[in-house]
């Protein structure tokens, strides 16, 4: 593990960014609980939450569901793009498809696509490799028209 320098003394608080080499050290230490929502987004470890019990409500499902979309699209992907990530896939479990997103040039991804439940992807890195989309952990739909997942398969 690499050690990070420690910024100057201010008189304001300041952030102490993580590396993703120190987060895994953190996770492989057990200072991360193995079964603990966190990510690493842009150093920052940031707790997510749960994912909601069986009993919860259709509306609640639904709007617990939209908040990760929105954190997916407006916080991590931006910064996916920024990182020049070249392809990145959000799982949309609400309405049953994945929104891919490719070609980053300063910070925005300049083609998307969505693929549905009855369509097939393949990874840019390995275009031999084909996946239906209907085959992903998406849930099934609800009575109230949400649907249920796996957990992780917000993003």
């Amino acid at each position: 593990m690499t050690t990070t320098a420690l910024p100057a003394q201010t008189s304001t608080p300041t952030r102490r960014r993580f590396t993703v080499e120190e987060y895994c050290a953190m996770a492989e230490a057990g200072v991360l609980g193995e079964h603990e929502r966190i990510e690493l987004v842009d150093g920052e470890i940031v707790v997510m939450p749960p994912i909601g019990p069986p009993h919860e409500s259709g509306a609640d499902q639904l709007n617990r569901r939209l908040n990760y979309l929105l954190y997916d699209r407006e916080v991590k992907l931006p910064r996916y793009a920024a990182a020049g990530i070249p392809e990145v896939w959000i799982a949309n479990v609400t309405a049953r498809q994945v929104e891919a997103f490719h070609d980053p040039v300063d910070g925005v991804y300049q083609s998307s696509r969505i693929i549905p439940a009855a369509g097939r992807i393949s990874p840019r890195a390995f275009p031999d490799v084909v996946l239906t989309v209907g085959e992903f952990p998406l849930g099934e739909p609800t009575v109230e028209g949400a649907a249920t997942s796996a957990p992780g398969t917000n993003s």
